[in-house]
């Protein structure tokens, strides 16, 4: 995975906590 990937993941599982749960 690349930084940029796993950069936008990290936002998004600030921004969604129940779905970073849910991954």
């Amino acid at each position: 995975m690349s930084y940029a990937s796993r950069y936008t993941i990290d936002q998004m599982h600030k921004k969604y906590p129940l779905h970073a749960r849910g991954a």
